[in-house]
């Protein structure tokens, strides 16, 4: 369910009710207010309190006249997320300006935009919902990996749950263990989609990808106890003690509706989140396997399978066992590199285009993107790095994106 965002409208005391109620009319009439909830003119300080904006999410505030910037304060100052928006003329802007200057100075995030473009206004609404829906519990199955040593760091829970709201439930991998040891091997063969197997290549065999399969029913099982659809898990532990990987698994989640994670890599996880939410689609996150000029290959042995033009089955690059994904997006297909650091509170965002997908860097995870970066500094992904992983995102989602970063309060 969507929530409405509140629209506050704030003007001076002194100000004509009429000239501000057509001022309103007019904003509303050029941006999609669909999913705003639209409050009456507030003209004091003291009027906030019938508003009744305890816990305030998400909000624009729209500035009718000057002589609101305490006004404008306050709203920020209460919610989480705040657009500051300005019209030509009845001193708006400079009130505006006066107040996100305070709130700067308070180190309080807020997003500034002129209400003549709209279109940009409703970027910044739809990026406002991004954040104002952000899941409320993630799953972390397992600890992160302990060579994530940016990464992992309690920081990024500390983000996760002071800034997003958002609580980690834990769950150990033993209990993935007993949920998929009393998985019946004969209701796993039955369940097994019969053209996964059609999708096989060197080094699966079907008992193989029956292990495989088993795990993702267990973590859906485990899943659907723990009331999340958002998780990551500490992947490669579960070779020593089920000899098979998540690999397949989380391709097939991802491909549901899930937001599914290697590694216990909490950070990526949440760029992975807003990622899927911005376009609508899966998004996929990998290592930076190798960058050279504006080129930069992502790889990792898993990719949603609604996220890929086509895909075939392998085993799982460092081990050789388990079952891999080996995925391919179509040269020129236009895609958002993204990575959210909340230690650094920097956002990297880079638009570019595929080049080439397959065995781009031998002696590698399984699906590679070769991705020429278009806009972007594609140096500051090694020179100024943000861990290990990056997030995919296909399409192009720059401008909401930043706008994303700008209400956190990231560079």
């Amino acid at each position: 369910m969507i929530k409405a965002i509140p629209f506050i409208p704030v003007a001076s005391e002194l100000s004509d009710p009429l000239k501000n109620k057509y001022a309103v009319s007019e904003v509303l009439k050029a941006i999609d207010s669909s999913n705003l909830r639209i409050h009456e003119v507030v003209t004091g300080v003291e009027k906030l309190s019938d508003l009744r904006l305890n816990e305030l999410g998400a909000v624009i505030i729209f500035v009718v006249t000057g002589g609101t910037e305490r006004m404008i304060a306050e709203l920020a100052r209460r919610a989480r997320y705040s657009v500051i928006l300005v019209h030509k003329g009845m001193n708006s802007l400079p009130a505006a300006i006066e107040a996100k200057s305070f709130l700067n100075y308070l180190g309080v995030s807020t997003l500034l935009l002129k209400s003549d473009d709209p279109g940009k206004v409703n970027e910044a609404i739809k990026s406002l919902r991004v954040l104002n829906e952000f899941p409320k519990h993630i799953a972390l199955i397992g600890e992160p990996s302990p060579w994530l040593v940016y990464s992992s760091r309690n920081e990024v829970i500390e983000f996760l749950r002071d800034v997003l709201k958002s609580e980690v439930i834990n769950i150990s991998l033993e209990e993935l263990v007993n949920e998929y040891n009393s998985i019946k091997d004969g209701s796993v063969y039955e369940e097994l989609p019969k053209g996964l197997g059609r999708k096989s290549s060197e080094g699966i065999d079907l008992k193989a990808l029956a292990k495989a399969f088993k795990l993702y029913l267990a973590l859906k099982k485990l899943l659907s106890k723990a009331g999340t659809k958002v998780f990551s898990i500490k992947c490669f532990d579960l070779i020593k003690k089920l000899r098979t990987t998540a690999c397949l698994s989380l391709a097939l989640l991802n491909s549901e509706g899930y937001v599914a994670g290697c590694e216990g890599d909490v950070s990526a996880l949440i760029s992975m989140v807003i990622g899927s939410k911005i376009s609508g689609k899966p998004s996929f996150m990998g290592n930076l396997a190798w960058l050279d000029n504006k080129e930069v290959v992502l790889a990792h042995c898993t990719a949603p399978l609604s996220l890929v033009n086509s895909y075939e089955l392998t085993t799982h690059y460092e081990s050789g066992i388990g079952v891999g994904i080996r995925g391919y997006l179509g040269r020129g297909s236009e895609v958002t590199l993204f990575k959210l650091d909340p230690l650094m509170m920097e956002a990297k965002i880079l638009y570019g285009v595929i080049l080439d997908s397959g065995e781009i860097v031998q002696e590698g995870c399984r699906t590679q993107f070769r991705i020429r970066v278009l806009e972007g500094d594609a140096s500051l992904l090694m020179n100024r790095p943000s861990g290990s992983h990056y997030v995919l995102i296909l399409g192009r989602h720059k401008i909401r994106l930043k706008y994303i970063a700008e209400l956190l309060g990231f560079q």
